[in-house]
């Protein structure tokens, strides 16, 4: 089973998932740092511009790190973050987990 949770401070784990919306400009952005460094939120939004993340609900993309920690980030689109999008966005991150 799949346990999802959302956290304020960044976990030891090997992968880390974390929620995407649109901001203000209309581009992605993460709608919680989660503990990530300043060095991290460059990477990740840097990233998130180079792969053209819309942030729709269910819109998953994966940011390998492979010597850092955590080793991968799930950047998981949550659309308007309604319930029915975080539905959506939870079962496109079980199925790429």
């Amino acid at each position: 089973m799949l346990d999802l949770r959302l956290a304020d401070q960044l976990c030891t784990e090997t992968v880390l998932a974390l929620p995407v919306v649109i901001d203000s400009g209309g581009g992605p952005r993460l709608a919680t740092g989660a503990g990530l460094s300043a060095a991290d939120l460059a990477e990740v939004a840097a990233f998130l511009a180079d792969v053209e993340h819309s942030a729709a609900a269910g819109t998953v993309r994966a940011l390998p790190r492979p010597t850092r920690t955590p080793r991968r980030l799930l950047l998981v689109g949550i659309g308007d973050g309604g319930e029915p999008a975080w539905r959506v966005a939870g079962a496109a991150l079980a199925r790429k987990a």
